[in-house]
């Protein structure tokens, strides 16, 4: 799935996802890349439902 990073804590390590109109949780566990996502920045992930809502995992960098 794509989405935008709508926003991100680097003290805190977590920050959301927007894709199709909802927010996904965003842990730094799944993020890839050495420098933390911004917000704006364009993505890719795989969207799960948990018990807590609604989670990114396997997050990348968009490659379009």
């Amino acid at each position: 799935m794509q989405g935008t990073v709508k926003s991100y804590n680097t003290r805190s390590g977590y920050g959301f996802i927007t894709a199709d109109g909802q927010d996904y949780f965003l842990c730094h566990t799944e993020w890839e890349y050495r420098l933390p996502p911004i917000p704006g920045l364009k993505v890719e992930f795989v969207p799960k439902t948990t018990d807590k809502g609604l989670r990114a995992y396997d997050i990348k960098k968009d490659r379009r």
